[in-house]
């Protein structure tokens, strides 16, 4: 928020999607720091928060706005696909390999975002010098 207008949304996009791996890596080694524990509930709600505004508005930078509602559309079926799965996956891992099982699987999950932001930012670098 402070940097809006300053920061594109792409840039946005990494520097969330680079804060929740250190969440979740504070997440596996707080234990049971009661310190640790705000730590990670503030970095995972500020960058999940910040990262969707950056899925609003990244689209715009990425595709034409005549057809941004459709491609957006397109572009949260996987998500909510997503959303709706997961609930049973952490079901499942937690209830077989506990709270770090789950918290580790969130880490993957994070670089996986990151490794996608950094992509799409590389991307609208590109479209922007061409």
């Amino acid at each position: 928020v402070l940097l809006g207008a300053r920061m594109s949304s792409a840039t946005l996009a990494v520097v969330a999607a680079a804060g929740l791996p250190v969440a979740f890596g504070v997440g596996l080694l707080a234990g049971f720091s009661t310190l640790a524990a705000g730590v990670f509930a503030f970095l995972y709600g500020a960058c999940n928060g910040a990262l969707t505004i950056a899925r609003g508005t990244l689209p715009l930078t990425l595709f034409d706005p005549a057809t941004y509602g459709a491609t957006v559309g397109r572009l949260l079926l996987p998500g909510f696909l997503a959303s709706a799965v997961a609930p049973m996956l952490y079901a499942v891992v937690t209830s077989h390999g506990g709270g770090t099982a789950a918290l580790l699987m969130s880490l993957a999950a994070a670089l996986v975002a990151l490794a996608a932001a950094i992509a799409l930012r590389r991307i609208t670098l590109e479209r922007r010098t061409s």
